[in-house]
């Protein structure tokens, strides 16, 4: 169905799409995207199940742009989707670097979990936003 791959730093997120379950498009809680996430790093790798709503990738990319177009101004963004497999915290600095925490959870209650460090540089938020949009169109023109 389609897939999306993100480099952030030395961290890798490759997200798979396994299926949708759709009652009505577009609408929150009643679209979801079946996901499989791999996130390797130079020392470590992990992948989980994920379901997301495509309303919340298509903000992500909305809240990535904002902090694009607010630079130099210091910001920050937090990915927290209603299913958290998968969050992300993101700080920008007056400098253009990007720091950035990503967090796989492999269950939501006590399973292991894997928390990565990564930067970029603030030239780069744009294409992942970009990216974000693209698989989202994809996915739910599949549909």
């Amino acid at each position: 169905m389609g897939s999306l791959e993100l480099t952030l730093g030395d961290t890798k997120i490759v997200v798979t799409v396994l299926g949708r379950d759709v009652e009505e498009a577009g609408k929150p809680y009643l679209d979801w995207i079946k996901c499989n996430v791999q996130v390797s790093t130079l020392s470590f790798s992990g992948s989980v199940r994920w379901s997301v709503m495509p309303c919340e990738l298509t903000a992500l990319a909305k809240d990535l742009v904002r902090l694009y177009d607010d630079f130099p101004k210091r910001g920050a963004l937090s990915f927290n989707p209603s299913e958290p497999n998968i969050s992300m915290n993101l700080t920008i600095r007056t400098t253009g670097a990007v720091d950035g925490e990503l967090f796989v959870r492999d269950n939501l209650v006590d399973g292991d979990r894997l928390h990565c460090r990564f930067t970029i540089e603030q030239s780069q938020l744009p294409t992942l936003a970009r990216e974000i949009r693209g698989f989202v169109e994809d996915v739910t023109a599949a549909a």
